[in-house]
């Protein structure tokens, strides 16, 4: 039965890397049937391991109960009130129903403008959830731990490749050289927009640093060893060094070659975590150093520069930030409705009105229009939730540093744009989540009876993450 058991596993955790593989590489840019079926994948290997979890007894991920909160509050904004109540709870959404009808509102409304938005919003929420359950739950150790950051890193340069070679094709704005999509002028890669393209790679950078800080740990004590100490060099500890090189190297070449302001400054927000994150942060800031110095011979840096020099830190974003703000006294306690901004907030658009928003470009504030005040201090206090677990096993292990700074990365470039909303960004982030957070000793504490507790998170971490002699061969 315990084999049987483990066989599941692994086909679970083969599904889970095949899916943060194929969704960046083959479904960042495709249409809305394959995203459906890359969601109801998520759902369903999330909801299998989490079954499967709690009938062994697994205490549930970090988080748990902020996240049910914060579907159940979508869910309630599609409930019909009836007009009074709707008035009273969410005057914004009475009012925009009123806007609209010639004899006033009359009968039950939900919260919610637009019902079919926040279903199909609610859908994927809760598929990332159970994504999140499911990766905390199968990646519990410090080896697969590895595995699924490998993946990651390993994603983004499969990425850059694509993308550069796509750049210098006859047909750059064409998926591979076949399938040209309908908003063509800021494809790059695989991707759509190279905003998203870059903020995958924001990611992928800081994991691909923790694995390399690691390696020239090992090659130092190796050094240390041998006499005369270059043979070291040819030993498996230089070899690993060499490949991690040319690992962090490339994604950080793409990164620069998108000219993506947003991805290149949630790039130096991850750096800055990582340094102040890791105890050997000096060591880390000369390792980091010689990669860019390397990168930055293989590509020219004068797009990103001119992209900073012509369009600046976002003005025109924030123009936009401040004419939505005027939404969040009308729908001040529930929001406009999950997922529903591309609709509410035409009717109230006074920034550069002949263009249509369908988003923020500012995941915070979307989540404080699309779900008010309530929504926005769950998403909040998730987020402390993530950051104060994640930081504090990071001293001792350079790739847990770099999990943290992925993370960080991502979180920062939300404040300039919608990533959240790139499926296969929002699929790799939650799974760093997911393994950021996972513990290796889920099954003797479940064994045992004793409740989880942040002081025992830590402190099990801090035990089973000390640096070892060995990284990932």
């Amino acid at each position: 039965m315990q084999l049987e058991q483990s066989r599941v596993d692994r086909a679970l955790r083969v599904v889970v890397l095949a899916v943060l593989v194929i969704s960046p590489l083959a479904l960042a840019g495709s249409p809305a049937p394959i995203f459906f079926t890359l969601i109801v994948t998520c759902a369903g290997v999330g909801l299998t391991s989490f079954i499967r979890g709690r009938r062994r007894g697994d205490p549930p991920a970090p988080g748990f109960m902020i996240l049910i909160l914060y579907a159940a509050l979508v869910a309630f904004q599609l409930i019909p009130l009836p007009a009074p109540l709707l008035a009273l709870l969410s005057p914004g959404s009475h009012a925009f129903r009123n806007d609209l009808s010639l004899v006033g509102v009359e009968g039950w409304h939900p919260v919610t403008v637009s019902p079919l938005d926040t279903v199909r919003g609610l859908g994927a929420l809760v598929a990332l959830i159970l994504w999140y359950l499911g990766v905390h739950s199968l990646f519990n150790g410090d080896r697969l731990r590895k595995r699924l950051a490998f993946t990651v890193v390993v994603t983004g340069c499969l990425l850059t490749l694509v993308a550069l070679v796509q750049a210098a094709s006859p047909h750059p704005n064409r998926f591979y050289g076949i399938w040209r999509p309908h908003f063509d002028w800021a494809v790059f890669g695989p991707y759509t927009n190279r905003s998203y393209f870059s903020n995958y790679l924001a990611m992928a950078i800081p994991l691909a640093l923790g694995f390399f800080v690691a390696s020239i740990e090992d090659l130092k004590r190796a050094w240390s060893r041998r006499h005369p100490p270059w043979l070291a060099l040819g030993d498996a500890e230089g070899a690993r060094s060499m490949k991690w090189t040319a690992l962090a190297m490339t994604p950080i070449v793409g990164i620069i070659a998108a000219a993506s302001r947003g991805g290149t400054m949630a790039l130096g927000a991850g750096l800055l975590v990582f340094i102040f994150a890791y105890r050997a942060w000096r060591f880390f800031l000369a390792s980091a150093a010689l990669v860019l110095i390397l990168a930055f011979v293989f590509v020219d840096i004068d797009p990103i520069l001119r992209a900073f020099e012509a369009r600046g830190f976002g003005h025109y974003r924030l123009g936009l930030w401040l004419d939505a703000l005027r939404l969040v006294p009308r729908f001040p306690v529930f929001g406009a409705g999950f997922n529903s901004f591309g609709v509410v907030y035409p009717r109230y658009q006074a920034f550069d009105p002949s263009t249509w928003f369908c988003a923020t470009l500012n995941e915070y504030l979307q989540i404080l229009i699309d779900t008010g005040i309530i929504g926005t201090a769950l998403a909040g206090a998730a987020l402390f939730i993530l950051f104060r677990l994640a930081a504090k096993v990071t001293r001792h292990n350079a790739l847990q540093s770099g999990l943290l700074a992925a993370l960080a990365a991502f979180c920062c470039h939300n404040f300039v744009d919608c990533n959240w909303q790139a499926t296969a960004n929002a699929v790799t982030f939650v799974a760093l989540c997911g393994v950021a957070l996972a513990r290796d000793d889920r099954r003797h504490e479940a064994a045992s009876g004793r409740p989880r507790s942040v002081r025992t998170y830590v402190s099990n971490q801090q035990g089973l993450d000390a640096p070892s002699s060995r990284t990932l061969e």
